[in-house]
């Protein structure tokens, strides 16, 4: 797993060097970059090349940030391959095109070749960024079977006589605070019902199918390849890439992406924190006005941005606890917006001191392309479990998930997903065109009105870090036609929708909050954007 990159040695001796102590900018950066994941036609698409690392960074430099889109998926034919994902001087190629009855496009990692007769070659990976995909594979007495696109981790496979290959797995990162898989190869599929399709690789590769145009798209912001299917169809395509920035401390030096805080601070918890940046879309890491975003604690308060352990301190018999898990994603297109993170709140929940108790803090969801939004990850303390948001529905394609709260559903009066008694609310019903938004800790999401997206449910505040705070968001639902605006994020980190096929994108739930992702289709990008992750505040007596 690339686990962040900095040790503990490294920090220190970074502190006494002068290059993080105060507020004074980072002298250098650690970095994320994945590209966009290649579409499939038979074979699977390459996943987006993967790079991290760590670069130095000048005082007062503004870094361009590209985040490249998935390749189209193509029907009988080459399919495209992903588009590069840049950092500065970085640059993750974009993964290559599955193939049919040609070879397959090389890239960060290669695509995969569609037929075994003639025999159609995978593409070529790039060192250090990712592996080699499949060839095709001749199924004796049957047909052929499309292999598996190269995943950042390791090369695809190739079919064998009973199954398409599936796609090369992808990484694990840490970087954002949640262990995540990224760049996972998309697998096969075929015209031929006696064989199943392939398994798409950890990490966003697409699934493949057997003659079927229900197509599986590598997944939004991870670089996951396209999943396969026949030649009378047409592939699926490639997941979009992510650019993903980090540098040690609380203070927030640069403006850009979903900014957010990770790492523990508090009684019986710290081991520090980390200031992130996530750029599910193209801008610039640009310098600002320094602004510490750690809160001053009340006594005997721990806060968990991103998954530890608390030890309970000398003479603690309670607790009071605010839990909140990881928003759902929003759904693409005139899509639902994300459900808020479960949001559970009490007293006197025993501790015994000197115990150590483990703090899981929920993901967000990934987005909806081509495939369904995912709900967010439970956040979990001491036997108390808060549910992860529901995924936000994908246009007319199936229906919200179900979770803390519901998200949100899409046109063609989709239902929205349930939220669960004593922690979130339900995802608004979709209307004829437009995305409704998901639920919140507070409220029910909002039906969309005529052309314009509904709002995501309100959340509910609590004063545990000392300070009035909101949490638990719904992500606001999807609009249609051009020009009508999207829904608004329910206070409490929810996402904003976008607007119909315009510049104006949605955004995603906030970190930390458990917000619910925005619904989005924009001209450069048909994908949901992703739930924030949760949160657990811990005070002691």
């Amino acid at each position: 797993m690339a686990q962040g990159l900095f040790t503990l040695r490294q920090v220190n001796q970074a502190i006494r060097q002068g290059a993080w102590s105060a507020f004074n900018p980072p002298q250098f950066v650690e970095y994320l970059c994945v590209a966009g994941g290649g579409g499939a036609s038979r074979g699977g698409g390459g996943a987006g090349g993967l790079l991290t690392g760590i670069i130095p960074v000048s005082a007062g430099a503004t870094l361009t940030v590209t985040v490249g889109g998935g390749g189209a998926g193509a029907n009988n034919a080459l399919a495209s391959s992903g588009q590069n994902s840049v950092f500065g001087t970085i640059t993750s190629l974009g993964g290559g095109g599955g193939s049919s009855g040609q070879n397959a496009g090389s890239g960060g990692s290669g695509g995969a070749g569609g037929i075994g007769s003639p025999l159609t070659i995978g593409g070529q990976g790039t060192s250090g960024q990712g592996n080699l995909g499949a060839n095709g594979f001749l199924v004796p007495a049957t047909g052929t079977a499309g292999g598996g696109g190269g995943g950042a981790g390791t090369i695809g496979l190739t079919g064998v006589n009973t199954q398409c290959g599936n796609g090369g797995a992808g990484i694990a990162s840490a970087i954002t605070g949640t262990v995540t898989a990224y760049a996972g190869g998309g697998a096969g599929g075929s015209d031929f019902g006696s064989i199943a399709g392939g398994v798409g690789g950890v990490g966003g590769g697409g699934n493949g199918v057997i003659n079927s145009g229900t197509v599986f798209a590598g997944t939004a912001n991870t670089g996951g390849g396209g999943g396969g299917t026949s030649g009378s169809y047409t592939g699926g395509g490639g997941g979009s890439g992510i650019v993903v920035v980090r540098y040690p401390g609380s203070v927030q030096f640069y403006t850009g992406g979903s900014v957010g805080l990770t790492g523990t601070a508090g009684s019986g918890a710290s081991n520090g924190y980390f200031v992130t940046h996530s750029f599910y879309a193209s801008g610039t890491l640009a310098p600002t006005t320094p602004v510490n975003l750690a809160p001053t604690l009340p006594a005997n308060t721990a806060v968990f941005y991103s998954s530890g352990l608390w030890t309970a301190p000398a003479g603690a018999t309670q607790v009071q606890y605010l839990i909140v898990g990881g928003g759902g994603g929003g759904g693409r297109d005139h899509g639902g917006g994300g459900g808020a993170g479960g949001f559970r709140t009490a007293t006197g929940l025993a501790v015994t001191a000197n115990t150590i108790y483990a703090v899981t803090i929920g993901a967000g969801g990934s987005g909806g392309g081509d495939v369904f939004s995912s709900n967010g990850g439970n956040s979990i303390f001491n036997g108390i479990t808060s549910l992860g948001g529901g995924g936000g529905a994908i246009n007319i394609v199936g229906g919200a998930g179900s979770g803390g709260s519901g998200g949100g559903g899409g046109r063609n009066a989709t239902a929205g997903g349930t939220g669960t008694v004593g922690q979130g609310n339900d995802g608004g019903i979709g209307t004829l065109y437009t995305g409704a938004g998901g639920g919140g800790a507070s409220a029910a999401g909002s039906v969309g009105g005529v052309a314009t997206g509904g709002n995501g449910g309100a959340g509910t505040a609590s004063s545990l870090i000392g300070t009035s705070t909101y949490y638990a968001g719904g992500g606001g639902g999807g609009s249609y036609p051009a020009g009508n605006a999207g829904g608004t994020g329910g206070i409490g980190g929810g996402g904003n929708g976008g607007e119909y096929y315009t510049t104006v994108a949605g955004t995603a739930g906030s970190p930390n909050t458990g917000g619910g992702g925005g619904s989005n289709f924009t001209t450069t990008a048909n994908y949901g954007l992703p739930g924030g992750s949760g949160i657990v505040i811990i005070k002691w007596s």
